[in-house]
Order: C-alpha cells, then structure tokens, then sequence
C-alpha cells in the first residue's frame, strides 16, 4: 500500500514514527553520555545517488547545513522498506550522538538499544527491530516508493563506430566516423556523382590524389 508519494516524504515520515524510541533510548543513556540530554536534533532526510563506494548512509553535521539541520541520505541502492527503516536508523542515531563519538561507544550503544544488530559501522535490522517496525511500515508508512539502482546493470557508453575508408590507387587507408563521411559524400556527390559502381567520393588520397571511398566495410568498434 503507498502511503507517500515520494521518497523523501516516506523518509521523513519514518523519522517521526522513530523519534520517540530515540528520545526515550537518548535519555536513558544520557546519565552516562551527557550530550544525548541535548534537544532531539533537527533533521532533513534525502535519497543520494548510488556510488560504487559500498557507503549506504550518511549523516553530516548541522554545521554543514545552512539551515541548521543534520542531513541525512540514503543509498539508492535499496528498496526494502525494512532495510531502508534500518539504514535510516544507524544515521538518525549519528545525528543524535551529535556525530561527536563517530561509531564508538556512546553511538553504538544507543544503536543497540534501538534495536540494531552486528558491526557498529555495518548495522542492521534484529530481529527485535523488525518485529517492532514491520507493524509501523505496513499500517503508517506503507511501501517504500522507490526502485532500486543497480550500478552492475547499468549500460556502459557506446563506443565510437569508425567506418574504413580505403584509396582506390595504393595502400593507405583510415578510419572516420559516419558523420564525416555522410557529410563528405553528400558534397562530393554535386561535384563529382557517382563511379561506374555507383560509388560516392569521400576524399582524395593526400598521398596518391586518388578518389577513396568507404565500399569497403571494416568496422570496428574503437578501444
């Protein structure tokens, strides 16, 4: 079921629907982590482009931003909702930390304790985590609108198509593009028609002066 039209408005939907367990969790660490007793921070969410780096979140300071938030973004690598919600998480708990104990023990035991699993500096979903949060995605959040981009499966660029173009009175021979040459025979096609073959001019030969054409197909595809 969609619930929000984009990616963003999902995203900055499920920060709301997390704030209160991080209040809850900030608070009860702040006795021994005195900065989690600062306010809940204001955050802005985005999706970013997907890299080849294997970076699927990222959280920069308030100071960055000239309108005072952490902005936080989100791979768009990923479309699972629950993956997503995990992701989000590991973040919204750097922007509470403050960014001030990057993934030491102040952020990872605030990480654990809302329900993240494994390396602090990879975290996902526990099993605790997803049984909280599954309910949430699918009765307040709804589907994640997003496709996932996968850079593997992305078209490489197509390579320069060079055609052969050969003197008809010794052995030099190049290559040029189509344009060139569609170019070059239509010119040379007013000034000189075609052969006995039916063939149009391309150039003339700068070694031999004699007419070159480009009736003998060789493509390549350029390295």
């Amino acid at each position: 079921m969609i619930k929000y039209k984009t990616r963003e408005e999902w995203l900055n939907g499920a920060v709301k629907e997390l704030e209160p367990e991080l209040i809850k969790q900030k608070k009860l660490l702040a006795g021994k982590y005195p900065h989690f007793n600062k306010p809940f921070p204001s955050v802005k969410v985005s999706v970013t482009q997907p890299t080849k780096s294997n970076a699927i979140g990222h959280c920069w300071s308030d100071k960055a931003s000239e309108g005072g938030h952490f902005e936080i973004f989100v791979t768009a690598k990923e479309d699972n909702p629950m993956r997503v919600l995990d992701i989000l998480t590991h973040e919204l708990c750097h922007a509470v930390d403050g960014l001030i104990s990057g993934h030491g023990t102040p952020f990872k035991r605030l990480a654990y304790a809302m329900g993240l699993t494994g390396k602090p500096t990879a975290t996902e979903a526990s099993e605790e985590f997803i049984k909280k949060y599954k309910p949430i995605i699918e009765s307040k959040l709804g589907d994640y609108p997003h496709a996932k981009m996968n850079l593997s499966s992305s078209k490489k660029k197509q390579k320069t198509r060079l055609i052969k173009v050969s003197c008809t009175g010794c052995d030099n021979s190049f290559r040029q593009t189509q344009k060139f040459i569609d170019l070059s025979k239509a010119r040379n096609f007013e000034k000189y028609g075609v052969d006995d073959f039916g063939n149009v001019v391309v150039c003339f030969c700068p070694i031999c002066d004699v007419a070159m054409f480009d009736n003998v197909l060789d493509t390549f595809r350029k390295k």
